[in-house]
């Protein structure tokens, strides 16, 4: 409801500054240090009902493996390095998907699944929840990853969460820790059409929510291309997906 009033007093520029989002001038926390999700943490009420509309936009959404092939992850894959790391991957869910899709073939596999420290402590109180093969890491994605040379560097949902700079440090660390010529990095995230105008309501509503909250935005693919290209990494294209 203050979002019109936050325009106002600030020119009607877009947000910008990772460390300044709208949500802190509306709740009426400027000088806060932290992060949305700090500021969840410390109110379970909050986080609980931004958990509910995660599950909500992503309950019928299909496993990822059904949309990349497992094969093409493990092409040309050194069996000494590590197969697959999810950055930031939450509660494992998409790191599972993939551990199932291969556990016929290549049960030794080594998979990495890197989290902040308390969700990676809560994941290993509910061990049985994640198979065998999967290796639980706490780390902060600011910094540099201390798995180097992977095969496959995957992020869920993750960079459109930050703003510019953020989001550029963090392709940074993943880029010093790949191997040229071997490593790849996969994003599941949203691309949207160029023109605003072409966006569905889901789309336009998700923009708004990256912008209030973090400063941030769903991005187009000359954004995204123009992103990875500035963090020294190459661009393959992106593949569309259903829904």
């Amino acid at each position: 409801r203050r979002m019109p009033e936050y325009f106002r007093c600030h020119n009607y520029q877009n947000p910008e500054d990772a460390d300044h989002p709208p949500w802190k001038w509306t709740e009426g926390v400027p000088e806060y240090e932290g992060d949305r999700w700090s500021w969840y943490r410390t109110r379970p009420e909050h986080h609980q009902k931004f958990n509910a509309f995660l599950s909500a936009i992503r309950k019928d959404s299909l496993p990822w493996t059904e949309l990349y092939p497992p094969e093409r992850v493990l092409e040309g894959w050194d069996e000494e390095s590590v197969l697959l790391v999810d950055v930031g991957g939450g509660n494992g869910k998409d790191i599972t998907n993939f551990a199932t899709a291969v556990a016929g073939s290549h049960t030794s596999a080594r998979l990495v699944l890197q989290e902040r420290v308390e969700v990676v402590d809560a994941l290993a109180a509910s061990r049985s929840q994640l198979p065998a093969q999967v290796e639980l890491m706490a780390h902060n994605f600011f910094e540099a990853n201390p798995v180097h040379g992977a095969k496959v560097y995957y992020m869920h949902a993750v960079i459109h969460d930050w703003a510019e700079s953020k989001a550029h440090e963090i392709l940074v660390r993943i880029r010093e820790a790949m191997k040229a010529g071997y490593s790849t990095l996969l994003l599941f995230d949203r691309v949207v059409p160029e023109r605003a105008s072409d966006w569905d309501v889901k789309t336009a509503a998700l923009d708004i929510n990256m912008m209030c909250n973090f400063a941030a935005l769903e991005r187009s693919e000359a954004q995204w291309r123009s992103l990875l290209e500035g963090a020294g990494l190459r661009y393959m294209g992106y593949k569309k997906v259903p829904g």
